[in-house]
C-alpha cells in the first residue's frame, strides 16, 4: 500500500471497513492484540477491510514502535476460529510507522478462540449473537437451508 492511499483511508474516517487503532493508549501489547482480532473478527464477518494501527480515533496519526509483524499475524491466527489469515504492511506516514492489516471477508463465520462473534454496524464492531446468525452477510452464502427450524411450523407444512 502507498503513503498516498493510505492517507485516504485515513481521510475517510473510521468507516464499516476501516478501523483505527491506537498503539500509544494499548495498556500492554496483549490487550492490543486481544483488541485488533475483536476488530478483525468483526470485518471478516462483514466485508472485510482494514485495521489501521497508529491511527489514533480522530484520525492523527501517532504510529508503532516496537512490533512484530510476524508475531500480529501468529496472534490472530491463533485467536479465532476458523482460522483468519491476515496480510500486513508497513506504510510511513510523516515518519511514523503505520501498520495496516488488511482483513478479507470471509465465507464463513468467524469468532474468536473464546467463542465471541462480532461483526461491524457503521464505524463499530457489535457482538453477534447466536439467534443472530442467520442475519449476518457471511452465512447468506453458506447456509444450508435443511438445518433452520422453521417458527409455526408442522408436519402438515412438509410437501
Amino acid at each position: 500500500m502507498e503513503s498516498e492511499e493510505l492517507n485516504q483511508l485515513i481521510d475517510k474516517g473510521e468507516t464499516k471497513e476501516i478501523e483505527f487503532k491506537s498503539w500509544i493508549k494499548a495498556k500492554s501489547k496483549k490487550d492490543l492484540m486481544g483488541v485488533i482480532t475483536k476488530e478483525a473478527v468483526a470485518l471478516a464477518n462483514t466485508f472485510g477491510g482494514y485495521i489501521l494501527v497508529g491511527v489514533e480515533d480522530n484520525g492523527q496519526i501517532t504510529g508503532c514502535n516496537d512490533y512484530d509483524i510476524q508475531n500480529i499475524i501468529e496472534s490472530i491466527y491463533d485467536r479465532t476460529v476458523h482460522k483468519l489469515f491476515t496480510d500486513i504492511e508497513e506504510v510511513e506516514l510523516g515518519g511514523k510507522i503505520v501498520l495496516a492489516i488488511k482483513v478479507q471477508k470471509s465465507n464463513q463465520l468467524i469468532s474468536t478462540s473464546a467463542g465471541e462473534v462480532f461483526k461491524r454496524l457503521g464505524k463499530n464492531s457489535k457482538p453477534l449473537y447466536p439467534d443472530e446468525y442467520h442475519l449476518n452477510e457471511v452465512t447468506k452464502t453458506t447456509k444450508d437451508f435443511s438445518t433452520l427450524v422453521l417458527a409455526d411450523t408442522s408436519e402438515s407444512n412438509i410437501n
